[in-house]
């Protein structure tokens, strides 16, 4: 639905990309550790399957990929319960601050909607992560009092219809 990129379901052939594209430190103050190519792999096959273990919950993964034919700048992704779910996004550093992120939401909370009557949707949010604030706000996601028990705090909000 973006004409500057593209949501592509992610799986192992994706390895490569993300390794290189989120390889920068400073992309995981907040989220851990870089993954290497072989570690990507192995979340991937994971990943690929869409279902957690017990079955319960659909886990939506998609690769974000600038048109035409770029390169894959970051990721979103769902866990999706009883019309509800929790997101996440990673943008590389190379590309942050160019508004792929808050495309990418936007494009995978139209996909919620439309394709797994996702109504309710979640994000949690580190302290002071302005960038993901940000993002959050600007999918129409607005802070709650809720924290995890990590002590981050969760955004929530509610896809509307298409008009």
């Amino acid at each position: 639905m973006s004409e500057r990129l593209t949501l592509e379901l992610l799986t192992v052939t994706h390895a490569p990309e993300l390794a290189s594209s989120l390889s920068d430190a400073a992309v995981h103050e907040v989220i851990g550790s870089p993954r290497s190519e072989a570690e990507w792999r192995n979340l991937l096959r994971v990943w690929e399957r869409r279902l957690s273990p017990d079955g319960r919950q659909t886990w939506l993964n998609w690769a974000i990929r600038l048109l035409p034919l770029g390169p894959v700048v970051g990721y979103v992704q769902a866990t999706v319960e009883h019309g509800e779910a929790q997101i996440a996004y990673v943008v590389g550093t190379p590309w942050q601050r160019k508004g792929y992120a808050v495309e990418a939401v936007r494009d995978m909370l139209t996909q919620l909607r439309q394709e797994y009557d996702v109504h309710l949707v979640r994000a949690s949010i580190a302290p002071g992560h302005v960038a993901s604030e940000r993002v959050a706000a600007a999918a129409d996601l607005t802070p709650t009092a809720e924290q995890t028990s990590d002590g981050e705090q969760i955004w929530m909000g509610v896809i509307q219809d298409p008009a």
